[in-house]
């Protein structure tokens, strides 16, 4: 007989739950609608409401109506805070902010909701009038978190601004993509995620912000969305984004330095001497550009090339450090292919003739090296090593006890 009751209970459970479902969701409505009447308990109701919405107790009618009714209880919540305001009571600034955002999210999923199981939403029209009405908080939210410096905080404010005029719930409101602030708003919304390291967040509005900056912000704007691009590790985007900065913005010279980065990392030399050699052409004579030639020669082993573009940018800019170490590098490469093959036999002409011509190349390497070692004299690992090479095969004893005691203690 037990055994019996038991699987009578066993079968009739199924049926059991799925009663329970309507009418906790009956309940659960009908407390939503009581505390919007009552001003009270609203965001225990949402809370609620919310736990059985992606839940498989509802139809997805139900979540429809669930969503918009979140809604409901967001905007009554802000009454209440708006009240206060009207009343000029203490209220909660963020608070009043954030249950606009809030609304704003819920009219729009709920609407979504409703577009992806083909239902027709009863609300569009309501939806539609409170997001119209509402609208400007949501820039009032966005402005005042930037103004606090919360950046995190302030790009949903600013996005979901942006991202109404968008909707297919907003299509008959074609003036919304008119709005003047649009551009100005992107450019807040995309340094809102960038300093708040969210570069999904930058690209979503950075080419709109490019579009209504000045020169020198789209340049810093398409340096930005170059940062997310390797932030994201999209490298087929980071380059072409490089290639357009340096194209677009030739005097801005992070495009070009990452580029040039780029080509000597990956051995691209001729195409780093194109880019060099037409951005002579075109902006003239900077010690950037030739010293660009003078890392390709150097990666090209085209020493007496390197040597002669990095004295190009010694002639404009004396003290370019990097223009001193690579000229110096350069002799010392030349020193060694010399070496290796150079008349070893100290008796013949052509091996002392040699010998005259490897002193020579440590002696040209020496005034460079030691000028980088004047200009950055902290960054002994740099200059330390070529020096005593330099200085050893020189002959020059005091020089190179110096230098030995400097790498010693380095160790």
């Amino acid at each position: 007989m037990m055994t019996r009751c038991l699987l009578l209970l066993l079968l009739l459970l199924p049926t059991a739950a799925r009663a329970a479902g309507p009418l906790r969701l009956r309940t659960l409505v009908r407390d939503a609608k009581t505390s919007l009447k009552n001003t009270s308990g609203q965001a225990d109701a949402e809370k609620a409401l919310l736990e059985v919405a992606d839940t498989s107790l509802v139809t997805d009618g139900q979540r429809m109506e669930i969503y918009h009714l979140c809604a409901r209880l967001e905007l009554s919540q802000n009454d209440a805070e708006n009240l206060k305001l009207y009343l000029r009571q203490e209220y909660d600034t963020l608070a009043f902010f954030r249950t606009i955002l809030k609304m704003h999210q819920y009219l729009l999923l709920s609407d979504s909701v409703s577009r992806a199981c083909g239902l027709k939403n009863p609300h569009a029209a309501k939806a539609r009038s409170l997001l119209l009405r509402h609208r400007m908080n949501l820039l009032g939210g966005g402005k005042y978190l930037l103004s606090r410096e919360e950046y995190g905080e302030a790009f949903p404010f600013l996005d979901m601004y942006l991202r109404v005029p968008e909707e297919r719930l907003m299509a008959r409101d074609t003036y919304l993509q008119e709005d003047t602030l649009l551009r100005k708003v992107s450019f807040w919304a995309a340094m809102a995620a960038y300093n708040s390291d969210n570069p999904r967040g930058v690209l979503r509005h950075i080419d709109r912000a490019i579009d209504g900056g000045t020169e020198a912000q789209r340049a810093s704007l398409v340096e930005c969305k170059t940062n997310c691009y390797l932030a994201l590790r999209d490298s087929t985007a980071w380059l072409a984004t490089l290639l357009y900065g340096v194209k677009t913005y030739p005097r801005h010279d992070y495009f070009y330095l990452h580029l040039m980065d780029y080509y000597n990392a990956n051995g691209y030399y001729e195409r780093g001497l194109l880019m060099s050699d037409s951005l002579l052409h075109i902006v003239g004579g900077r010690s950037i550009y030739w010293f660009g030639k003078c890392q390709m020669y150097l990666g090209l082993r085209d020493y007496d090339r390197c040597i002669d573009a990095a004295d190009n940018v010694i002639a404009l800019d004396t003290t370019f450090v990097d223009a001193y170490y690579d000229k110096g590098i350069a002799y010392l490469n030349k020193a060694v292919l010399l070496s290796r093959a150079m008349d070893t036999d100290i008796r013949s002409a052509t091996g002392k003739q040699d010998r005259v011509r490897l002193r020579g190349l440590y002696q040209y390497a020496r005034e460079p090296m030691e000028r980088v070692r004047e200009l950055a004299p902290d960054d002994k690992q740099r200059w330390a090593r070529p020096l005593y090479t330099i200085y050893l095969n020189l002959n020059l004893g005091q020089e190179l006890a110096e230098m030995e005691r400097i790498l010693g203690d380095d160790q």
